[in-house]
This record gives structure tokens, sequence and C-alpha cells, in this order.
């Protein structure tokens, strides 16, 4: 799963805005506990993208599903789920998260 956060600026981050983003791949981090792991995070193109690796990509979603529908998640933000070996994308998620149904 990669969950890609939109920055305020399209090429480079504003200063101190992915300092904020840290607490939250944090708390996601602790949500996924057992079903998943974190694999670091970049900067780039204007988003913070994060990086889960997990048996079940729906199971990462479920456990994260409380903080990656709040408000403040900026408009423009999206998670690509995977679930093949060579990193195809089988699903694309807006963000907020509303109702994945």
């Amino acid at each position: 799963m990669i969950i890609s956060i939109r920055l305020s600026d399209s090429a480079f981050d504003a200063a101190g805005e992915t300092f904020e983003l840290y607490g939250l791949e944090d708390e996601l981090e602790s949500a996924v506990g057992d079903f998943g792991e974190l694999d670091g995070h970049e900067t780039g193109e204007g988003f913070f993208r994060i990086y889960f690796y997990g048996v079940n990509p729906d199971t990462l979603v479920a456990k994260m599903k409380a903080i990656l529908s709040r408000g403040s998640i900026p408009v423009g933000s999206f998670l690509e789920l995977h679930d093949d070996p060579l990193g195809a994308a089988i699903k694309r998620v807006e963000l907020p998260l509303a109702d994945l149904d």
C-alpha cells in the first residue's frame, strides 16, 4: 500500500509541512500493528508517500480507516492498494476515506 498525502506545494514541501506528517505515519504504523509493516516514506512531486506492506491490503485499510477518514487529510491525497509481487496497483482510493464499497 502506498499512501500519498498531497503537500501544499506541487513541486516541493512547504517548510515544516512534512514534519507534521511524521506523526500521522506513527499513528498509521501503530494502527496496523502486527498486520503490516511500515517500509518508510519519501517526499517528492508534491506528495509525502508512506509505504506499508502486509498480507492483505484490505486488512491494512480496515486498520487505518479511522485515521485516513479524518477531514484533515488534504484533498488530492490518495492511496494505492497493491497485491501483486510486481507492484501493480489494483485499486486507487481518494482520501480522506469515505466508503470503500
